[in-house]
């Protein structure tokens, strides 16, 4: 890390916390920006194991002249969560249930509980909290009491406000008071001493102004903007004091627990995609809908849906869903006692859609109609797309960006038509566009403007479109702020909309809690101007200096032949902080480390390359811990819907390394692998003796960065090398087997049953030898994980030339190690775009996809037979990057009588070289125990345990001492099964030697 002298404050924090200390300036970094524009950097960063710990590090900062900003997700998107004081970080430890009443449907929980981890804990109880926000997977239950957050069911639900019972939280000098239901006059004596005073004075200001804030308060729910003065007015003798608490931003007070109202959870559900040919026509109907009294009316644009479109892990669902060329859809969400109920439901919304004048047989103004989605899977993607729209929004590979300031007003439903046309209009006059999406039951829609931040032009036009946004706003008496709360982009506008006095008394709030303002400053209250430009992400003079990349990087803008863009394409939404679900992000389940997701990995590549970190820093010591514990498993390449693919960046970054600080012994034997295995195999036994010696593994441990607690891949003499170059009938359909490194070196039992199965399939099976050399054919993989980006394009040269006469004849290349073989279908074209290197991307198949494709066209015929009841199968991290594990699971159930189980895992953990090194075992141990090793060890002796990866066979048989087999062998022992008529025991023990042996 770079060095910098501690101050005091950061001694008296070391010395006294035992939660995470963090001060360099790269992991300040991170915590510099949230989900917003803007960027500030903190003077340090705090991780508080406990309540206790948080409480004296603010007391801490407080004695030492430092403000104080709690954190959770840090998904904010108006900046509430960024400050220079000492960021105060919930989420890795003070995240747990403290206490649950079933009966009642309450629970006490700690501020960094995420709502989705509540959720899976609160479902055995059939209960659900459900204020659903579309950040559900990360964030913190804190962050939504200090926005208010309301969610996409806030028509039946209401908002956070109406679902929080009570709060604990301390004051700014420590002092720990309890915020809940307080009666106005019975109450005081039995109000403890600090509390009362504060109390006091708090409800005889509601008091006061009880008719000012009748007045100036916004009538409709979505209103989070200010303090909730609201709540404490005379309101028949009761007032809740947790509420002033709810949507303060942190600003008031540090909160400690939360005691929230539960719900039964939701039973079955329909959903009608109501489908409209003019925009001003759905935002006209949604006040018709809403007469229904449906759970949600969500709106999706065009523009989303085009984005959609050409997102990989969204375009079923879209291609399922959306019918005819829609400008508009509103999805409208039933969920009634019974199912009967919810039919009757959609068939009133048809009803209705036909009664306000659309058909599908219409004009273009009121063409439309619903398309009915019964099935849950299918509403669950809906729901995934719906609630990822901020992020497929900023897919745009541009510079300009939708840009968060206006994006959160509600206005009465009646009004919701006019008010998003004559939105439509102030964009035009200042020359840009608007994405519009979200909650159009509540008049709440997201809209964001297409700006570049970067310009000053486009910071003018945020101005002016924000002043003018708002007017039109208070006109329509609505509210500037509906959800996202105000932070910075917002805060100056409260006089604006609720007049000098109300803002008078916001400031007399934050006086009365606050005096010294040491809790998060310029928030709601004496808040910096929305666009000044230093508090930018992108302040003035930033700048990416030209650098030499390796990789194509030109679908993106900017420098360095567009990886600039691509790593400004991370928006911070905090989408790779999901803890189930997918894969992204494997090492942010194991650490809970902000340095170890892919959103704080892509906030310090773009501090380091626009300078912000010091010269070098792209290839500095800090940078290669911020990268340490990516195993490049592409999960974000899918998942991330702005498509940040922090694997391809890691190349980058390793080629820089190796360029400035030249090559480790550990990378050197890992990168140059393919090079030497030869040789290793030729003399297996002598290349075998590390394992065999405690004194060997110690040294190389110490050597090569090895760990000492791992067996290496065993080599062996009798590789896969094949005397002929082709088996199979002559006239057989054509594929060519690609036997990589690892399979050919260490495994070559699964070639031999790829090949069996292949041939028995009727197939002219070919193995090509090199054009160039006798060295066997390599995809350039572990060149590429040790940052040696020549010698695998290199490789990959042979690859194309070799194979390029095949693949001209339209002859598939099947491979069945899944990080070589797509390496063909991503890395390759990387680095290289010319035609040849296109069409062996494009004929690149696993074995299981191209058995897949043969099967359902009709042409795969294999004899299989029974080899056992079971098969658990666990999917390589690469396969699911691409879409290609469910032809493993289609492939498996050809096998008679075999049940085949997925175990929902993330990356197993070993990831290539990444489990044997002997500074990430822990963290490679502690990923496949999240999920994949302990399904495996509750699996039956006689389930078949199925893992096509190479690295993810020998993590489950190191951490369970189980065998794993590829599908291939599988497949083959189907095959003998037939053959033979062996029993399926016998079958399933012979593939489980095979796999030790």
């Amino acid at each position: 890390m770079p060095s910098h002298a501690p101050s005091r404050l950061e001694q008296r924090l070391r010395s006294q916390i035992t939660g995470d200390v963090l001060f360099d300036g790269f992991s300040r970094g991170r915590y510099a920006t949230d989900a917003s524009f803007y960027q500030i950097m903190p003077f340090g960063v705090v991780v508080p194991r406990t309540t206790e710990e948080a409480l004296l590090a603010m007391s801490l900062a407080r004695e030492e002249g430092r403000i104080v900003t709690p954190r959770g997700g840090g998904t904010s998107q108006c900046g509430q969560t960024v400050n220079d004081g000492i960021v105060v970080d919930v989420s890795k430890y003070l995240n747990k249930i403290v206490s649950l009443d079933v009966e009642n449907k309450t629970c006490v929980v700690e501020p960094g509980i995420v709502l989705d981890d509540l959720n899976r804990q609160l479902k055995k109880h059939g209960l659900w909290f459900p204020v659903d926000v579309s950040t559900a997977s990360r964030a913190t239950i804190g962050g939504m009491a200090g926005n208010n957050s309301c969610g996409g069911r806030s028509l039946r639900y209401g908002t956070m406000r109406d679902n929080t019972i009570s709060m604990d939280a301390a004051l700014a000098d420590g002092t720990q008071l309890h915020f809940g239901p307080l009666a106005r006059d019975k109450a005081w004596p039995n109000v403890d001493e600090p509390g009362r005073d504060l109390f006091r004075d708090l409800l005889a200001l509601g008091t006061r102004e009880a008719n000012e804030i009748a007045e100036k308060f916004p009538k409709v729910q979505r209103r989070v903007g200010g303090y909730n003065l609201d709540a404490l007015t005379p309101n028949g003798g009761v007032n809740n004091m947790a509420h002033i608490l709810v949507g303060s931003e942190g600003t008031l007070a540090f909160t400690t627990r939360v005691e929230l109202k539960l719900w039964p959870l939701l039973g079955a559900k329909v959903f009608g995609v109501c489908h409209f040919g003019s925009f001003y026509e759905a935002m006209d109907a949604a006040q018709h809908l809403v007469t229904l009294k449906p759970i949600a009316v969500e709106l999706i644009d065009s523009t989303m849906i085009a984005l959609g479109r050409d997102i990989a892990m969204f375009k079923p669902t879209i291609d399922a869903v959306v019918k005819g060329d829609p400008e508009a859809l509103l999805v409208v969400e039933f969920a009634e006692p019974d199912q009967a109920a919810n039919l009757a439901k959609l068939k009133q919304l048809h009803d209705l859609m036909g009664d306000i004048g659309f058909g599908w047989d219409r004009e273009r103004r009121k063409w439309g109609g619903v398309v009915d989605i019964v099935e849950p899977g299918l509403q669950a993607a809906i729901t995934d797309f719906r609630t990822s729209g901020l992020n497929v929004m900023m897919s745009m590979k541009q510079e300009g960006k939708p840009v968060s300031f206006v994006e959160d007003c509600a206005v009465p439903l009646p009004h919701l038509a006019e008010y998003t046309d004559r939105l439509n209009t102030i964009f035009a006059k200042h020359g840009t566009k608007p994405t519009m999406y979200a909650h159009a039951s509540e008049g709440c829609l997201h809209v964001r403007p297409v700006l570049n931040l970067r310009l000053e032009k486009d910071v003018n036009a945020m101005r002016a479109i924000a002043e003018e946004a708002f007017a039109m706003v208070r006109e329509f008496k609505g509210s500037h702020s509906g959800e996202h709360g105000d932070g910075i982009v917002r805060s100056e506008f409260h006089e604006q909309m609720f007049g000098a006095r109300i803002v008078r008394d916001f400031e007399e709030v934050k006086e009365r809690f606050d005096p010294e303002t040491t809790l998060n400053p310029g928030k709601i209250v004496h808040a910096p101007k929305m666009d000044d430009r230093s508090l930018f992400r992108f302040k003035p003079g930033y700048k990416v200096e030209e650098f030499a990349t390796e990789l194509d990087w030109s679908s993106w803008p900017g420098a360095a032949g567009g990886f600039q863009g691509a790593v400004e394409m991370c928006n911070n939404n905090g989408a790779c902080r999901k803890l189930e679900g997918g894969v992204m992000c494997p090492s942010y389940r194991a650490t809970r480390n902000e340095k170890d997701v892919t959103r704080g990995r892509a906030n310090t590549l773009r501090l380091a390359i626009s300078g912000q970190l010091g010269p070098d820093a792209l290839s500095s010591d800090a940078m290669m811990e911020t990268l340490k514990l990516c195993v490049s498993c592409k999960a974000c390449r899918r998942e991330c819907p702005t498509g940040v693919d922090m694997a391809k960046m890691k190349i980058e970054v390793l080629a820089a390394r190796v360029r400035t600080h030249g090559l480790t012994l550990r990378n050197r034997l890992v990168g140059y692998l393919p090079r030497y295995a030869a040789l290793a195999a030729a003399f297996a036994p002598l290349a075998n003796l590390r394992n065999k010696s405690a004194a060997l593994r110690w040294a190389m441990e110490k050597t090569a960065g090895f760990s000492a607690r791992r067996a290496l891949p065993q080599w062996r003499r009798d590789v896969f090398a094949p005397g002929e170059v082709a088996f199979g009938p002559e006239n057989g359909p054509e594929v060519v087997l690609f036997s990589d490194t690892f399979n050919r070196a260490y495994e070559r039992e699964n070639l031999d049953a790829a090949l069996k199965v292949l041939v028995a399939g009727g197939y002219r099976v070919h193995l090509p030898r090199p054009v160039q050399g006798a060295r066997p054919l390599c995809c350039g993989r572990t060149f590429l994980s040790a940052g040696l980006v020549e010698q695998a394009r290199e490789e990959l040269a042979r690859v194309v030339e070799t194979l390029s006469p095949f693949v001209a004849r339209g002859v598939p290349i099947v491979g069945l190690e899944p990080s070589c073989l797509l390496t063909l279908r991503d890395e390759l074209l990387s680095l290289r775009s010319d035609d040849k290197a296109k069409a062996i991307a494009a004929h690149a198949l696993l074995f299981e996809e191209f058995l897949a494709r043969e099967a359902g066209s009709g042409r795969l015929q294999l004899p299989l037979g029974p080899i056992g009841t079971k098969a658990m199968v666990h999917g390589h991290c690469h396969q699911k990057s691409f879409d290609a594990f469910k032809p493993v699971e289609k492939i498996l159930r050809l096998v008679p009588d075999l049940d085949v189980e997925v175990i929902e895992s993330s990356c197993c953990g070993m990831a290539g070289a990444f489990g044997y090194g002997a500074d990430t075992y822990e963290d490679s141990i502690a990923m496949a125990e999240l999920k994949l090793l302990p399904a495996v060890r509750k699996a039956d002796e006689k389930t078949l345990i199925v893992a096509d990866g190479t690295s993810c066979r020998h993590q489950i048989k190191d951490g369970s001492g189980r065998g794993a087999l590829h599908v291939a062998q599988v497949l083959a022992m189907s095959l003998e099964s037939h053959r033979s008529g062996l029993h399926p025991a016998d079958l399933i023990g012979a593939g489980a030697h095979a796999e030790s042996a």
